[in-house]
């Protein structure tokens, strides 16, 4: 992935992301196991692990795994008394999904500490000499050219800041 821009690298992952990801299907269900909501795919894992689900469930967020498929069913409170669930049943490589955080991760690192290296570096000198020759300067207008100047590399300084801290171009 060298020579590609970031933008570049993060889509690369997301696709890769997403080729692990086969589906997702969700169901509801009243504290008796009768099914408020569900979809095909959802009724059909039910019929096959209602026991084992509602051997499980209770007051706090039952998840397992099964053929290749993660059921997380969470308990939904009313008054302070659960009275129905919520299941979300994920097909996919969870570990590809933690490999993808991970290595987005780093390649928004790397990004930050380039551009600090890249960009504050210069902005420091030219910081530096700018006020060198404020400093040694007795010329009142050339006092205000370098004012400006500085002004102008303080408000670069702030854009990078920002970039490097919220992500968000701005001063």
């Amino acid at each position: 992935m060298k020579g590609l821009s970031l933008f570049e690298k993060m889509e690369i992952q997301e696709q890769k992301y997403i080729d692990k990801m086969d589906w997702e299907s969700t169901f509801m269900i009243s504290r008796n196991g009768k099914i408020l909501q569900a979809d095909r795919r959802a009724m059909h894992i039910w019929r096959r692990l209602k026991n084992e689900i509602m051997d499980g469930l209770g007051s706090k967020k039952l998840s397992f795994k099964w053929r290749g498929m993660e059921i997380s069913v969470y308990p939904i409170f009313e008054r302070g008394h659960v009275t129905k669930y919520f299941g979300i049943i994920r097909k996919g490589d969870i570990e590809a999904i933690e490999e993808y955080i991970n290595k987005s991760y780093k390649i928004m690192d790397n990004f930050k500490k380039n551009i600090s290296h890249y960009f504050f570096n210069p902005i420091v000198i030219a910081k530096g000499y700018v006020d060198l020759v404020l400093d040694e300067s007795k010329d009142i207008e050339e006092k205000k050219k370098l004012k400006k100047i500085k002004n102008a590399i303080e408000r670069i300084e702030a854009v990078v800041k920002n970039t490097i801290m919220y992500g968000k171009i701005i001063e």
